[in-house]
């Protein structure tokens, strides 16, 4: 609600539009005049509106709440902005409420003034025939401003008072026929429908739907706002009574907070509770029926609070409300026996209604009696909570306490009953029910001011909201130790983050909780969590390892790789069961969703566990448990990693990057205790050689996870840590230390660290000879790798040479139609594209893609990579659309399986913006281009010789457009960049060098048309001519060089040479594949 305040000089503004912490405030009743002379909600902001005929009320209004010491009043003719329908609708249907909680109430009757005299009858007030007659007792909503207000006080036109309700009450009473009772405070609740519909009759309202809604705060139901529905408002109001209406009066019991942990600082939840209200509120005049809500959801969601907001605010519909403690069975009937008794003397045997729980007390009995009290045929309107039933009966040998809360509801089809549970499994009882989830970030918000009332900062807030996930526990905690300590948040979320369990043990013992709620975030999980424990150890183990995973996500496939391995590292050993049977996994994981400790995902496809529940398993572990963790997650995530070979690896890949990410964190934390394992605890540590190279191998395989995701810098520290573990532990000529080498190999050649990939290629093939022979697929995947390489240096004979070396054994040993075998075709048909060899290229290509498609299906990465360059092949033939199919092909593919961003990706985007080029669409290819350069820049360090095939293409298509300095800068950059890392004397070193130093040429050719009209002038600068005629020479040269351009390759992975069969500039990009 807006208030009116008294400014500066006399002057009026409005307050912000108030929800709560509302001062203090007077409020005014009266009949309007004609609408153009009261004063709006614009005018006050205006500062205009003082000469209307209205503005006399407000000032009148402003000077009684002056006398009783009120800095703010509230007029509804400009405390409202009727311009907003919103703000509209939520006034009138809060106007009960505001006037029942203003200080006092003023009602300005224009209609009777002091002089007015009686001439009837002499012992009446000279101005009392006047009031009777006063239009403001025939006005349809000044009867709520009669009733609702605690103080009503009534003035004359000349704003002498008149008297209050209380002195004038007979007299209203003979106006208006409302009872005496009425006008003196009792509730509304306390009269019939039919009655307060006879205190209706004869009232008006300016417009026809106002007769309903005006009635809203009497009647106490709630209904939307409809102008111009006319007299339908009233058959909905009608409606709205009848659904609420109240059963007999004889069980009314009233409202009582006893045993209801309530707060006074509750965060409105409007949504849980309407759902709370369509589920639970009595519907008269249709067949009853019992209404069991179910309210579950793990601790900390605030299930009890908002169980007890509901109670609060809407006990009134109720004939009784009873809360009772569910936690134990000895604690339930406890509750029952007090709650037995608020029944009224002769409706239950006194001796059980007096009962207290206590030795001697037959509490059984009292429950027998409460119950059958409940299932009375006409006492069918009351409310039973029950909160916290958390214990499973079915487990009451590892749960004491545990109980059947079903034998605690009432046997009669009526009455409304509502569980607060952590146990999911209980939904199934209810005819209605809700999981509460995480608050959303406004939500949270409100929930985090209510209890740290200090500015909100936007920025840092915002990090701390994501940081506790929308649990409100977590919130109000963390809300109420930074207000109780006044540290700021950036420092509360370093603690969080650095010192999580201290903080939570110190909230816990300094009392940073909620009063009157028995549990912080240190211990609300800890019952579910012990249940578990005592049930299944496995899954609590399970929840245990998650701790150091990423939260969301968890499924079984995960665990396959590790459970393929020929001996199970011993570190699985507390998972084994589940490792090894799904069926295992199953059951721990529906124990874990029974008690509420995780979720499954909304596409069924796994699980999560809430961050902060997550952050709360971490830190309840011994440190020997953690150590153990956290090698068992690398071990499993590495393990998981899928091969390039298998189908749908790339959407393997991404559910796993999530994890590789915990991964790295926790193994730069602990590498040096997992390289210094041996010394530590030395070599009579049983399974410690295999767990060692488990860890080294898992390493390794995280880093193929994030090369294959085109995160270099992650690939290239996982790598060289498994390396430098595997030199140690295993030895430098070790197999798996030599297939780490060559990953990194791959690693360096997408760096372009050409000279460093050549050494590590080198130093794995001769090991791997020595130790596998030559024609072990092993050996021939390094051997189709160092042709990748040549090929990148421009040494194509060699790079020919190593294909048909690899592509020969691989056909041998695994047969034509093998992946590996497809990869070197792919390869080598990329080759021969650069050779000019386009119809064997193609051959090569047809039969990739075919075997690819077979094999891997239509989407998989590798096929796509063979669209694209068959694309490539199809664009350096002229067949440009054929090209575009294939390119828009393998971008549609790579797009959605890799993202917009990856380098395969970004391969694509590059050729696209090339073919672009050839079919004039400048535009389009320059924002291909600048994509495609944005992207390898993000990826890897800016100077790469994918960022300077891109920078010589957009000098290409910058000098074709006669950006003439553009195009200077791109070679220029081009030109620096390729020296470093290819050296001087390569082909793509010496096509920059040489477009660079023609680009002047270009700006001559223009010169000389000008030198020539100017020779005679100039005749004289024989030096300037001897240099016009070089040029003459040069451009006639370069004329006949120069073609159609069409486009040329390089890798996905590596910056790869295609020679310039068609005097070609524009540099394509091809895909090819190394082996890992």
């Amino acid at each position: 609600m807006h208030l009116l305040e008294c400014g500066g000089g006399g002057d009026l503004r409005l307050t912000r539009d108030l929800t709560d912490n509302i001062p203090a405030y007077a409020i005014l009743s009266h009949t309007w005049g004609a609408d153009e002379d009261e004063v709006t909600f614009a005018d006050i902001q205006t500062g205009s509106g003082k000469s209307k005929k209205g503005y006399k009320k407000i000032q009148f209004c402003r000077e009684q709440a002056r006398k009783h010491g009120l800095q703010y009043f509230w007029v509804d003719t400009c405390s409202i902005d009727k311009a907003n329908h919103t703000e509209l609708s939520e006034a009138i249907t809060s106007m009960f409420r505001w006037y029942r909680d203003a200080a006092k109430c003023y009602v300005y009757l224009s209609d009777v003034s002091i002089h007015d005299q009686d001439n009837d009858s002499p012992t009446k007030r000279p101005w009392e025939s006047a009031f009777r007659k006063s239009r403001w007792f025939r006005r349809g909503w000044t009867l709520q401003e009669l009733l609702a207000p605690r103080s009503v006080e009534f003035f004359s036109r000349e704003e002498q008072c008149l008297g209050d309700r209380n002195l004038l009450d007979q007299v209203i009473h003979e106006i208006t026929n409302i009872p005496l009772s009425a006008l003196h405070g009792t509730p509304m609740s306390d009269f019939s429908d039919q009655e307060k519909m006879r205190w209706v009759a004869g009232r008006e309202t300016k417009k026809i739907e106002d007769r309903a809604y005006c009635l809203l705060g009497i009647f106490g139901v709630f209904m939307y706002l409809n102008y111009g529905e006319g007299d339908h408002a009233f058959d909905r109001l009608e409606k709205e009574i009848r659904g609420s209406s109240k059963p007999s009066q004889k069980y009314n019991i009233p409202f009582s907070l006893r045993g209801v942990p309530v707060i006074d600082k509750f965060a409105d939840r409007p949504t849980d509770l309407a759902d709370l209200g369509k589920g639970l509120h009595p519907q008269r005049g249709s067949r009853q029926c019992q209404k069991l809500f179910v309210l579950s959801g793990m601790g900390g969601m605030g299930k009890t609070q908002l169980a007890a907001q509901f109670a609060r605010l809407n006990h009134t519909k109720y004939s009784a409300v009873f809360w009772l403690d569910g936690s134990s069975s000895d604690k339930l009937k406890q509750s029952i026996a007090s709650a037995a008794t608020r029944i009224p003397v002769g409706q239950i045997p006194e001796a059980m209604r007096t009962a207290v729980a206590g030795e001697g007390v037959d509490l059984e009995a009292v429950v027998e009696h409460f119950l059958s009290w409940l299932s009375l045929p006409d006492n069918d309107c009351w409310l039973l909570v029950i909160d916290n039933v958390d214990r499973e009966y079915r487990a009451q040998d590892i749960q004491p306490g545990a109980y059947d809360v079903t034998r605690y509801f009432p046997q009669a089809d009526h009455g409304s009953i509502l569980v607060t549970t952590r146990l999911s499994e209980l939904e199934q009882y209810g005819t209605t029910g809700r999981k509460l989830k995480n608050v959303d970030d406004d939500l949270a918000k409100a929930i985090f001011c209510q209890w740290c009332p200090r500015k909100f900062d936007e920025d840092q807030g915002a990090q701390l909201l994501r940081l506790l996930s929308g649990l409100p526990l977590a919130l109000t905690q963390a809300a109420s130790y930074i207000h109780q300590t006044g540290i700021t948040f950036p420092q509360y979320i370093n603690l969080y983050n650095s010192r999580w369990k201290d903080l939570m043990q110190s909230q816990e013992k300094d009392g940073a909780s909620l009063p009157r709620y028995n549990h912080s975030i240190w211990t609300t999980w800890m019952i579910s969590f012990d249940a578990v424990r005592r049930t299944n150890e496995a899954a609590a183990n399970l929840l245990f390892f998650w701790a150091f995973l990423d939260n969301r996500e968890l499924w079984y496939g995960l665990f396959e790789g590790i459970n393929s391995r020929s001996q199970v590292t011993s570190l699985a050993s507390p998972l084994q069961e589940i490792y090894e049977d799904e069926v295992a996994f199953n059951s721990a994981i529906r124990l874990l969703l029974k008690y509420c400790l995780i979720e499954q995902m909304e596409n069924l496809a796994g699980y999560v566990v809430h961050p902060v529940l997550h952050q709360w398993s971490r830190h309840i572990q011994t440190k020997e448990q953690q150590v153990n963790y956290v090698r068992l997650a690398v071990v499993t995530v590495g393990s998981a990693v899928p091969s390039d070979s298998e189908r749908d690896s790339w959407v393997t890949q991404r559910r796993l990057l999530g994890h590789a990410e915990c991964c790295l964190h926790w193994i730069i934390d602990d590498w040096v205790d997992i390289l210094n394992m041996e010394d530590r605890a030395g070599k009579d540590v049983a399974g410690y050689d295999n767990n060692l190279q488990d860890i080294l191998d898992a390493t390794r395989q995280l880093g193929d996870l994030y090369l294959g995701q085109g995160k270099l810098e992650e690939a290239e520290d996982m790598y060289e840590r498994a390396l430098r573990g595997q030199e140690k532990a295993l030895g430098p000529e070790n197999i798996w230390t030599l297939n780490t080498v060559n990953n990194l190999a791959i690693l360096y050649g997408h760096q372009g660290k050409l000279e460093e990939a050549e050494e590590m290629y080198e130093r794995a093939l001769r090991g791997k000879k020595k130790a596998l022979g030559p024609e072990h697929i092993w050996t021939l995947n390094t051997v189709n790798n160092l042709g990748n390489l040549y090929f990148d240096q421009g040494k194509l004979e060699e790079a020919e040479e190593m294909y048909k070396r690899a592509l020969r054994g691989k056909e041998k040993v695994l047969g034509p139609e093998h992946i590996s075998t497809l990869t070197t075709v792919n390869n080598l048909a990329v080759l021969y594209e650069d050779q000019g060899k386009l119809k064997e290229a193609e051959e090569m290509y047809k039969r990739a893609l075919r075997g690819r498609e077979k094999a891997l299906g239509l989407e998989h990465m590798s096929t796509l990579t063979t669209v694209n360059n068959l694309g490539s092949l199809y664009h350096n033939q002229g067949k440009l659309t054929e090209a575009e199919e294939m390119f828009e092909r393998a971008l549609r593919g790579r797009e959605k399986a890799l993202g917009p961003e990856h380098m395969s990706t970004l391969t694509t985007v590059n050729n696209l913006a090339i073919l672009y080029h050839l079919q004039s669409k400048p535009a389009e290819a320059k924002e291909m281009f600048e994509r495609a350069l944005r992207g390898y820049e993000k990826a890897l360090q800016s100077d790469n010789l994918h960022s300077l095939t891109i920078t010589y293409n957009l000098g290409l298509l910058y000098r074709t457009q006669g950006n003439t300095e553009e195009a200077r800068n791109m070679f220029q950059r081009a030109l620096v960049g390729r020296k470093r890392i290819l050296g001087e004397n390569h082909p793509d070193t010496l096509d920059s060098a040489s477009l660079l130093m023609k680009l002047p040429l270009l700006e001559e050719e223009r010169v000389e048309e000008r030198v020539e009209e100017r020779a005679e002038e100039r005749a004289e600068e024989r030096a300037e001519e001897r240099v016009e005629e070089r040029v003459e020479e040069r451009v006639e040269e370069r004329v006949e060089e120069r073609v159609e351009e069409y486009p040329r390759t390089m890798s996905a992975h590596h910056s790869t040479r295609k020679r310039d069969l068609f005097k070609s500039m524009l540099r394509l990009q091809w895909s090819r594949d190394g082996h890992s």
